[in-house]
């Protein structure tokens, strides 16, 4: 059986969950989104629509990870939070200072490997 929808609508909530990814596969497969439109990293494709993220339309890349500009616990945030609810629920959601960190971390690594140190 279950709970009722309207129910279990009350209970949801967004709630941040670290787990370990691959940062060479997200890299690959990532979206940022703004609270209009979406942004391909790969070939610099703008105002990807919310109703077409499973691929960007210029380059063909996969999407699989989203990474918001606006924080996820403001207004704007909760807005895009409830669009991707309904058009692209294949997405995993990242924090973006989260996913900027790790970048210049691999960053910062790759620095000290081609000096030797």
């Amino acid at each position: 059986m279950g709970v009722p929808r309207a129910e279990r609508r009350e209970t949801m909530d967004h709630i941040r969950v670290w787990q370990e990814l691959d940062l060479d596969e997200i890299e690959k497969h990532i979206v940022i989104l703004d609270d209009i439109q979406g942004f391909c990293p790969a070939c610099k494709k703008t105002g990807i629509r919310f109703d077409a993220l499973d691929k960007c339309p210029s380059c063909g890349r996969e999407f699989k990870y989203a990474a918001l500009r606006e924080k996820g616990d403001s207004h704007a945030g909760n807005v895009i939070f409830s669009k991707l609810a309904k058009t692209a629920k294949h997405l995993t959601v990242l924090d973006n200072n989260d996913y900027n960190a790790a970048l210049n971390r691999k960053k910062t690594k790759s620095l000290f490997k081609e000096t030797g140190e």
